[in-house]
């Protein structure tokens, strides 16, 4: 009987709701709308029932996405030592990218011609020292090998042999080519020669010299010269019977030259001179000096 009872309920109630949907369509039931005048119908919302326990919003799980970021805790110094944390040493900067210059042209290095040390057209002032040792032939008037000789011991003394005294010479040249420098010379004497009771040597005479390799730095050269004695006796009385007349000297010399540049250079020489009219005389000599070029 409940099962009947419901049953017609259910009936009743589609019926009411059918005679409700008629009056507000204006369809009369049991006949089926046309399509176009279907209207869609949104449904209504549900009425919430207020003796139903309303359920409590649903709490978002935590996820690690979710969490908020908060700042890294740093160590402290010994823990980092400990741990070898920040001990890495850092990388080293990169310098800083230069621009490319453009290529230059490259020049040649200049090479500068060799130095030149030939003497040509160079005016040239010299001086050096001169140390004679003296060998003495005389003749019957010829000066005394020494002032305190007797007469029977000169006659015995034909022949001596003198140390001279030191002499400086002075020389002004010129060189028309490179090889050949002709040269104007003084010789003095630095002190008298007691031996010979001679004053100091005094020498006046002209000269070349001829150079061997003349363009190179080191030279030899050999030296011809040609000059004229004009001393005198240091005290006439010593020796009333000597003479001294004005003598001839014949100079030739042979040495080397270091020009050390172009406007300087040192000498060295060696060679015999002669002179043959108060006595003849043969010296040699080793002489050395500096001399100074223009231009």
């Amino acid at each position: 009987m409940r099962i009947v009872s419901g049953v017609l309920s259910s009936l009743s109630v589609v019926l009411f709701c059918g005679g409700a949907f008629a009056q507000a369509t204006g369809v009369p039931p049991g006949t089926a709308p046309k399509p176009e005048s279907v209207q869609a119908v949104p449904p209504a919302a549900p009425t919430p029932d207020a003796s139903a326990p309303q359920q409590e919003p649903v709490q978002a799980v935590p996820t690690l996405a979710n969490l908020p970021e908060k700042e890294p805790v740093q160590a402290s110094p010994e823990v980092q030592a400990q741990v070898g944390v920040g001990t890495e040493k850092e990388a080293p900067a990169r310098p800083p990218t230069q621009k490319a210059e453009p290529a230059r042209e490259v020049l040649p290095p200049k090479v500068e011609p060799p130095t030149d040390y030939g003497h040509f057209m160079q005016l040239g002032a010299r001086a050096g020292i001169s140390v004679p040792y003296k060998i003495l032939a005389r003749f019957e008037s010829s000066p005394p090998c020494e002032q305190e000789a007797t007469n029977d011991e000169e006659e015995e003394r034909k022949v001596c042999a003198i140390a001279s005294p030191p002499s400086l010479d002075l020389a002004l040249s010129f060189a028309p080519i490179d090889a050949i420098e002709p040269y104007l010379w003084l010789r003095m004497g630095l002190s008298d020669e007691t031996e010979t009771n001679t004053k100091a040597l005094r020498v006046f005479g002209a000269g070349l010299r001829v150079y061997t390799m003349s363009d190179s730095m080191l030279k030899l050269f050999f030296e011809p010269a040609l000059g004229v004695e004009t001393e005198g006796a240091i005290d006439p009385d010593l020796t009333p019977d000597a003479k001294y007349p004005t003598d001839f000297f014949v100079h030739l010399n042979f040495g080397a030259q270091l020009d050390v540049m172009r406007y300087a250079g040192i000498y060295l020489a060696l060679g015999p001179n002669v002179s043959f009219v108060r006595a003849i005389a043969t010296t040699l000599e080793a002489n050395a000096g500096l001399q100074l070029r223009l231009p």
